[in-house]
């Protein structure tokens, strides 16, 4: 099904994390790697801070929040994980 390619997009940087991998620019383009290709468009796909949902300028200290909004045809479908909190979805 295509619609868990969010889900794999979420476990792929969730796993870049666990790694070591710190870049949010990093971990993003693992999720998308995941993600586009199962998904007509993506709105957003991005790393920010879990607080203020700011972008951030350097490595990921703690915590980081990935958020994903893709569409299937008409319905768009949104998702979100806390790296460095919440277990691998």
């Amino acid at each position: 099904m295509r619609a868990l390619g969010i889900v794999m997009g979420l476990r792929a940087a969730y796993g870049a994390f666990e790694s070591g991998e710190r870049d949010p620019s990093a971990l993003a383009r693992v999720a998308h790697a995941e993600v586009a290709p199962r998904f007509d468009r993506i709105d957003y796909l991005t790393v920010r801070h879990t607080e203020t949902l700011a972008a951030l300028d350097g490595p990921v200290q703690d915590r980081a929040v990935l958020v994903v909004a893709a569409h299937l045809g008409k319905t768009r479908l949104i998702d979100n994980l806390v790296l460095g909190e919440e277990p691998m979805p």
